[in-house]
């Protein structure tokens, strides 16, 4: 250091090491004196001068309802030390065109057109480079795409995480030390993880977003199913009650499960507060070297509205009644407006997970019970578990204690 001039002592090497961050101490003349410290961060400029060698990679894609538009899905990866040479080569497919995509021969990006069936394919390409310090040469490429179609009913009945301390290229990559065919991603490992808590075969669940935000978390949304797909009060509650497990084979934290904006009093909304899930046909893409991940753009926003449900189709076996809106013939036992089931019986060691409620600045809460015990937890609402991550502890919950009903609010 010389002045204000950085000076260096040794020859760099991209290829050693890429970047580094250098700590500067900076005074002023004042008096007292202050000082602070400010980190400079020096990237290594890359020279072309290593030779590339056959690669492979996989392309993961979910079609969200099959609407996907011309998307660009990844760039044709091959084994190469330098990183700054995509001038110097030269992309081409290895046999005949593919007609579900294209390449562009200059950057090496494949695009999938619209209308790709579900499935998987195996596309293989040649790459020739030639710079200044390597001679001209052709290597193989090959690389895996995996298309798989998603209906709406799996976003809308989708589970949700917030994860802190990692990058969506680090949850949907397998790190360079663990390359091996059994290695699996982050994303993956999640996906195997929840099939076993679920109980259902790891084809029947679906990770299919992964935003990354910008306060440096990461939200995942997934769904489950067998015959249909699960709710998702069921894959929250049973995550939450499964958090700590879960952490731990994962190596990860959660901040949350359930993605809430309003569960933060006043920080989006000063009063009402209602979670609104925004989904898109139009896919959203992280790429890396030999993983690139094509999800579902799908993500919760806080609206200042108290929203009445939205009208919602006859379950459980009913249908509508012709020429009237709304109105709903139900089978015996079905008797809810919709056909749903308007009472319900526990035996000791059960319970039911309900929709979350809603952050209203007025909220009317009607139930009957029959009760057979004098003691016991009616209901609850708040955290599952303490997380001193998030400081929030506000909950309710209405018990039984000798026979008297008792409220609790925090």
């Amino acid at each position: 250091m010389d002045g204000d001039y950085l000076h260096a002592n040794v020859q760099f090497d991209r290829e050693a090491q890429k970047e580094y961050f250098i700590p500067i101490r900076i005074s002023d003349s004042g008096v007292p004196r202050q000082s602070a410290v400010s980190i400079l961060h020096l990237v290594i400029g890359d020279v072309n001068d290593n030779a590339m060698s056959e690669g492979s990679s996989r392309i993961f894609i979910y079609n969200y309802k099959g609407e996907a538009p011309e998307t660009d899905i990844g760039r044709v990866f091959v084994d190469d030390l330098d990183d700054w040479d995509l001038d110097d080569k030269y992309f081409e497919w290895k046999d005949l065109p593919h007609d579900q995509f294209r390449l562009n021969p200059s950057t090496g990006m494949i695009t999938m057109l619209v209308h790709t069936a579900e499935g998987e394919y195996d596309l293989s390409f040649v790459v020739t480079e030639d710079s200044m310090f390597v001679p001209r040469h052709s290597v193989d490429a090959y690389v895996t795409v995996v298309v798989r179609e998603l209906p709406e009913e799996a976003v809308d009945k989708s589970g949700s995480i917030r994860f802190i301390n990692v990058t969506k290229e680090e949850f949907i990559s397998v790190p360079r030390d663990f390359q091996s065919p059994d290695a699996l991603s982050l994303k993956d490992r999640l996906q195997l993880s929840l099939s076993k808590l679920f109980n259902t075969s790891v084809s029947n669940v679906d990770v299919f977003t992964v935003l990354q935000n910008e306060n440096h978390t990461l939200d995942v949304r997934f769904s489950a199913h067998g015959s249909p797909y699960y709710a998702p009060e069921k894959l929250n509650g049973i995550v939450a009650q499964n958090q700590q497990r879960l952490e731990n084979e994962l190596d990860l934290q959660m901040l949350m499960v359930n993605i809430d904006e309003c569960l933060i009093e006043k920080f989006k909304c000063e009063e009402s507060c209602t979670n609104e899930l925004h989904k898109s046909s139009v896919p959203y893409m992280i790429y890396s070297n030999t993983t690139s991940f094509v999800g579902v753009n799908a993500f919760v926003q806080a609206q200042c509205v108290c929203e009445a449900p939205l009208m919602r189709r006859c379950l459980n076996g009913g249908s509508p009644r012709y020429g009237e809106n709304d109105v709903c013939d139900c089978i015996d036992g079905f008797t809810g407006p919709h056909c749903e089931l308007v009472s319900v019986a526990f035996y000791g060691s059960g319970y039911a997970f309900y929709e979350p409620i809603a952050a209203c600045n007025n909220t009317k809460i009607s139930l009957e019970i029959t009760p057979q015990i004098d003691q016991g937890l009616i209901m609850y609402l708040g955290p599952l578990n303490f997380n001193p991550l998030l400081a929030i502890s506000d909950f309710l919950a209405l018990e039984l204690d000798n026979g008297y009903p008792v409220l609790t609010v925090d």
